[in-house]
């Protein structure tokens, strides 16, 4: 059988899940003089909605033995209906599970009619004390280069990060 929503609760990015149920509750990480806000009633709200599903068995059994690519694979397979990942999953389907048919949406509204949306930038950095500066920076200049630049957006399937990238193909 299939379960309604896969839900990874193992490994990297399992507070994101989380903070796109406080999100929709209107909720923030932070309140605005600084004080957390995981003790706010969104947040005990967005918390409730993982333990209620849970219980419920509308997620798959163990999702503490669960990261994200174990999620996406039952995603691929078929056994979870949704879940919430990156655009990279979309070409892992069609190399993978070429027949699966699926749909993108936004992450659902909560009451307040607040939207959870996360944006994650990955850095690659040089430290100061690096004993291979100069082959480093060859690195650095080559793979921010628009070509390699264009080339690993497309494959990973994100946005582009500028106006002339989102211009190649």
């Amino acid at each position: 059988g299939a379960f309604g929503f896969g839900l990874q609760g193992k490994e990297i990015e399992t507070d994101v899940y989380y903070y796109y149920a406080m999100w929709s509750q209107g909720t923030e990480i932070l309140n605005k003089d600084g004080t957390s806000g995981l003790s706010t009633p969104g947040a005990l709200e967005a918390a409730k909605l993982y333990k209620s599903m849970i219980d419920e068995g509308l997620t798959e059994p163990g999702v503490t033995s669960n990261n994200r690519e174990d999620v996406q694979n039952l995603f691929k397979q078929g056994k979870v209906g949704m879940m919430i990942t990156a655009p990279f999953l979309s070409n892992q389907i069609k190399e993978e599970a070429p027949n699966l048919k699926y749909g993108v949406a936004a992450i659902p509204a909560g009451p307040t009619g607040a939207r959870g949306t996360y944006g994650v930038t990955d850095s690659i950095i040089m430290f100061k004390n690096s004993k291979n500066k100069d082959e480093a920076w060859k690195l650095l200049d080559f793979l921010f280069t628009k070509e390699q630049r264009a080339k690993f957006t497309q494959g990973e399937g994100f946005l582009p990060v500028n106006k002339e990238e989102a211009k190649m193909d």
